[in-house]
């Protein structure tokens, strides 16, 4: 979790089904993950925006960026700490739309038991949002944090638990 969140699915050390972090999936600090499309197609047909412009919105100024004006997740969590109302619905949002995610992908395995939910990156280090992703999806697993920039080492250590 990091400026781009990518939600996967892994079975017998293999991947099964992952979200494209670009276009779909939550929200990140940059960009707009799963969007209305009827809305969406609106927008770009409004005459509005140029396409370099529309494809900003989705990666680049999307995101937490959109609301908040920063792409800087604990700059973010300290103004929603210190009584934000605006920022700490951004905070609410990510940590919901994350779990939701994970929770989605918990349906590739058939009611088969999940092993385990591995948060990595950078946004790993987010006690909030951490605590409220567990909350919300540890009936599926035990959920471990891995945070850093070492999210393949994390999926790799993570197979062998």
């Amino acid at each position: 979790m990091g400026g781009g969140i990518t939600v996967g699915a892994h079975m017998g050390g293999q991947t099964v089904d992952v979200n494209d972090a670009v276009s779909e999936g939550p929200f990140t600090p940059e960009r707009s993950g799963d969007l209305p499309t009827r809305e969406l197609i609106d927008i770009c047909f409004s005459g509005e925006y140029t396409h370099a412009e529309m494809k900003a919105f989705i990666q680049g100024k999307g995101g937490a960026f959109s609301y908040t004006g920063s792409i800087d997740m604990r700059e973010i969590e300290e103004k929603a700490e210190a009584g934000d109302a605006e920022f700490k619905l951004v905070t609410d949002a990510m940590a919901y739309q994350v779990s939701k995610q994970i929770a989605a992908m918990g349906a590739v395995f058939g009611g088969e038991k999940v092993d385990g939910i591995l948060l990595t990156g950078g946004i790993a280090y987010s006690k909030y949002i951490t605590a409220e992703i567990t909350k919300r999806v540890e009936f599926i697993a035990p959920v471990t944090k891995f945070p850093g920039e070492v999210e393949l080492e994390a999926l790799v250590l993570g197979s062998y638990a």
